[in-house]
């Protein structure tokens, strides 16, 4: 009598991105066409780091790159399927810029450096003066027009796939000098004294 075990179907999906140092989640949707199998998984994580045998897990990278993720499926009759994706590993958006001058009179012209890094940010945001700014780097900003000394916010907010990051730094600007005089005798001869 000869007797044939089918072998499982072995599959697995990600969830939320692969981001240096940020867990995400592997979960496990294999199967097998018996439904009284016992089933035994094994991951590799393509990193170095100790297999697992859990069927569903959380897991974490600490370098970026390209790794492929392997999950070897046997079922109680020693039949085994094995499902493998690769994927990018990506480093978060780090939100820094530095500012030229921290204060002075007005008109202030904010002039600032972005020094924001991380793998393929798509969006730049700039909030200053209550002025929303898009891209990369927003120029040269004038602060004018106060009557009091100011402090004025600067926030930069970054973004990729693995989320937001915001920075916030501030400037004071001092306000013009206000000019006050008036005459105590309008009427006389010269010199007026």
């Amino acid at each position: 009598r000869l007797i044939i075990h089918s072998n499982p179907l072995a599959s697995f999906e990600l969830v939320g991105s692969p981001c240096i140092e940020r867990d995400f989640q592997l979960v496990n949707t294999s199967t097998s066409l018996d439904a009284s199998d016992v089933l035994r998984y094994e991951w590799d994580f393509g990193d170095g780091s100790p297999p697992s045998t859990v069927p569903s897990l959380f897991h974490q990278y600490q370098n970026p790159g390209t790794y492929t993720i392997r999950l070897r499926v046997t079922t109680s009759d020693n039949c085994s399927a094995v499902a493998e994706r690769e994927f990018y590993v990506t480093t978060p958006a780090t939100a820094d810029f530095q500012l030229l001058e921290t204060e002075g009179c007005a008109p202030f012209a904010v002039d600032l450096i972005n020094q924001s890094s991380g793998d393929s940010i798509y969006q730049y945001r700039w909030f200053i003066a209550g002025d929303t700014i898009v891209g990369e780097t927003p120029g040269v900003y004038l602060i004018d027009g106060i009557t009091t000394d100011s402090v004025f916010s600067i926030v930069l907010e970054v973004q990729n796939v693995c989320g937001r990051e915001f920075l916030e730094k501030s400037v004071l600007v001092h306000h013009y000098p206000i000019v006050d005089f008036g005459i105590s005798q309008d009427e006389g001869c010269s010199p007026l004294g």
